[in-house]
């Protein structure tokens, strides 16, 4: 892989095989591309059994606040969960919120 691409794991309530490949500098969309099909085939045969199982949302620079590649990349089982994925990506910054709050609230009552 090239020393430049970045694979960072972001379990979600709902996407637990959720993970974002982005690139450190402009220019590199075909290798984000490649690292994030890889990815998408190694998650789909781990958690189903099948490496076709998987989805990649490739977004440019253009698309997001940092002006450099990136990728969103999840297994699915079939198309019902793809839908339901692709739906909770939409929302993904919100299921982030109660994440935090969740775990923040699991540490407060495990420290009382």
């Amino acid at each position: 892989m090239h020393p430049w691409i970045r694979i960072v794991p972001c379990p979600l309530p709902g996407l637990p095989s959720y993970h974002v490949v982005c690139a450190r500098r402009r220019g590199l969309e075909a290798e984000v591309a490649a690292a994030a099909l890889s990815l998408g085939q190694e998650l789909a045969r781990a958690r189903y059994g099948r490496g076709g199982g998987f989805v990649v949302l490739m977004s440019g620079g253009t698309g997001r606040r940092r002006s450099w590649p990136h990728a969103h990349v999840v297994a699915v089982r079939n198309v019902a969960h793809k839908r339901v994925c692709l739906a909770l990506l939409l929302v993904k910054r919100r299921l982030a919120a109660l994440e935090r709050l969740r775990l923040g609230s699991a540490g407060r009552r495990s420290a009382a």
